[in-house]
């Protein structure tokens, strides 16, 4: 199932808040005590990504109950539902070397894909506060 371009722009804007709170949340936990695990790859994983997700996760599901939301911090789940269409792919926090440096090079990103590409997406670097969104090709907004 393809979704047409208002319900993609719908979609996004839906997301706006949720990707700025998830964001802000992941970035209010900077400047603590970053807690950091290793991941079963060997990559790091801090507590500012699960509380990104947990987020992240919640909200999409409650906006878009039907369509499956995969996540980095999902591996088995993504495993799963990787060839549903279409699926919400979330990275609760791209660049965690970086946000436990304390750099503000970090960012949280939703991927609408479909087909098996992404047909729509948010990313917000919340240390910068920029916020860039797509909702179909050639519409790409900050």
């Amino acid at each position: 199932m393809k979704m047409n371009l208002s319900s993609r722009r719908q979609l996004v804007e839906a997301r706006i808040p949720v990707i700025r709170k998830a964001g802000d949340a992941a970035l209010a936990l900077q400047d603590d005590d970053v807690a950091v695990r290793a991941k079963q790859d060997g990559s790091s994983v801090a507590s500012a990504d699960l509380a990104s997700n947990d987020i992240l996760r919640a909200a999409c599901l409650a906006l878009f109950p039907a369509m499956p939301v995969v996540s980095e911090e999902d591996s088995l789940i993504f495993e799963a539902r990787k060839d549903s269409e279409p699926v919400l792919v979330i990275d609760p926090l791209d660049g965690t070397k970086e946000f436990i440096k304390g750099r503000d090079e970090f960012a949280v990103n939703i991927a609408l894909v479909e087909d098996g590409h992404a047909s729509a997406g948010l990313i917000y670097a919340p240390a910068r506060d920029r916020l860039f969104f797509s909702y179909g090709a050639g519409l790409a907004f900050e």
